[in-house]
């Protein structure tokens, strides 16, 4: 049985954000916040979720190491990096972080000119 909810309080930016955000889908107010609600309610908060992951691991008994993951992060860059034509392939490179990962264009025009 549907029931009322009342929000007291709720600043006027705040009202007048939803508010467009109600209009840009066509919808009323009641329309856009009862559906925002509807899908925040369907899903677990990130606390719930957590909890979940913690008790399927500890259940499963599986661990992977950080070294097995950073490993394999690294041998997956190398490749990429590789792939790209990056003169950045060294992980330590200080240089690397900024061309490679954030810059793949001057990372790429780089090795042109290399």
């Amino acid at each position: 049985m549907p029931v009322q909810i009342t929000i007291r309080g709720v600043p006027e930016e705040v009202r007048d954000q939803l508010a467009v955000r109600a209009a840009l889908q066509r919808q009323s107010m009641q329309e856009f916040l009862r559906g925002e609600l509807e899908r925040i309610a369907s899903r677990p908060s990130v606390e719930m979720w957590l909890r979940r992951v913690r008790e399927r691991k500890t259940a499963d008994e599986t661990r992977v190491p950080s070294s097995v993951i950073l490993s394999a992060r690294d041998q997956d860059r190398a490749v990429t990096d590789v792939d790209r034509g990056c003169r950045y392939q060294n992980p330590s490179h200080p240089g690397r972080a900024a061309a490679c990962r954030t810059h793949a264009v001057i990372c790429s025009s780089s090795s042109l000119s290399s």
